[in-house]
């Protein structure tokens, strides 16, 4: 798992899957700072930009 995209909001986490060293498939997912008592989008947090930067492939 690597993060790909940092956005102001949002980040886009993707996989890879390997079976006996084969790559056998892929996927991703976006996911959006969310304040569940304002009910709208919120930048990510700089503790957790922080985290996503570490995993973040060039």
């Amino acid at each position: 798992m690597f993060c790909n995209k940092i956005g102001n909001k949002s980040f886009t986490l993707s996989y890879e899957i390997y079976v006996d060293g084969q790559l056998k498939t892929t996927g991703s997912s976006t996911l959006v700072g969310y304040n569940t008592k304002q009910q709208k989008s919120i930048q990510i947090p700089i503790k957790i930009r922080e985290a996503l930067l570490r995993i973040t492939q060039n």
